[in-house]
């Protein structure tokens, strides 16, 4: 019975840590700007490790995943305009954006210093 267990473990487990990411290559219909039912989007069909998203300094896109998860190597440069994204959840690379936490944070800090002296 503990056999069987592991066996069915060591099938499902590639399977449960699989993820799926966006496919396109720049200049396709839909990946510039990216719209998820562009003739030239697509998702991966086999199971991925990391998904990823490389913009060029000229603005192209191009979006899919990797295998192995050290296949990718995130590189942003100081403006955050350009670079490799990796990411790590289904369909992450679809994202315009990765920079919207420190928004989110901004705004959140500014609600609380608003109500703050609101209540003074």
């Amino acid at each position: 019975m503990n056999s069987w267990i592991v066996i069915y473990f060591l099938v499902l487990l590639p399977v449960s840590i699989s993820i799926t990411c966006y496919r396109c290559s720049s200049g396709s219909s839909g990946c510039d700007p990216f719209q998820v039912g562009g003739t030239g989007v697509s998702s991966t069909t086999s199971g991925q490790a990391v998904c990823y998203r490389i913009t060029s300094a000229a603005g192209s896109t191009s979006r899919g995943g990797y295998l192995i998860s050290s296949s990718c190597v995130a590189t942003i440069t100081s403006t955050g305009r350009y670079g490799t994204y990796c990411c790590y959840t289904n369909y992450c690379n679809g994202a315009l954006s990765n920079y919207r936490e420190p928004f989110l944070i901004i705004v959140t800090l500014l609600t609380l210093i608003i109500s703050k002296h609101r209540w003074i």
